[in-house]
């Protein structure tokens, strides 16, 4: 989300996605599909409530094509309801299915997002069905030795809150 006034923001936005794009801001260009709103939209910042929630990290120059990749997996090949949104600056998206998507929607774009270099990918929510197909919900975690080692020094009867991150870490 840019910020200021509507006559900076057409310039703004135009630098932004240019740079994003890997190409140099043309002067006055605005591409299609920005829109100066002077109120946030409504859930602005909001995850639904119901369904399978994923979040995928990306390097922030690859956030613009990451949320189409996202969003071609979800629902041009599986036909799932899904909406991806987050923060460009942070290269923090999520991808919110909505309730009852297929497991195998879920599961792809997951897959697809851990494939690629740089990203990474965490079920928030999932549904019992997106469980039960086998979705793994962390991916790899490099420092899961360390982690698990730090945690028995401490609880080594693993009594405080068991089960929490993965694989019972």
């Amino acid at each position: 989300m840019l910020e200021g006034t509507p006559e900076g923001l057409e310039a703004r936005t135009a630098t932004v996605l240019s740079v994003l794009r890997g190409a140099a801001p043309q002067e006055g260009a605005v591409p299609p599909g920005p829109r100066v709103d002077r109120e946030l939209p409504a859930g602005w910042g909001l995850l639904p409530s119901e369904g399978t929630v994923v979040r995928v990290s990306v390097p922030p120059a690859e956030s613009a094509e990451a949320a189409e990749a996202l969003g071609a997996l979800a629902g041009r090949a599986h036909g799932a309801d899904a909406v991806v949104t987050g923060s460009v600056p942070r290269g923090a998206l999520f991808v919110s299915f909505a309730p009852g998507a297929p497991a195998g929607a879920v599961a792809d774009t997951v897959a697809g997002a851990r494939s690629r270099p740089g990203w990474s990918a965490t079920l928030l929510r999932a549904e019992p069905h997106v469980h039960a197909a086998g979705v793994d919900p962390w991916g790899e975690i490099p420092g899961l030795p360390l982690m698990r080692a730090v945690r028995d020094s401490f609880d080594p009867g693993r009594r405080l809150a068991p089960g929490r991150f993965a694989d019972g870490a």
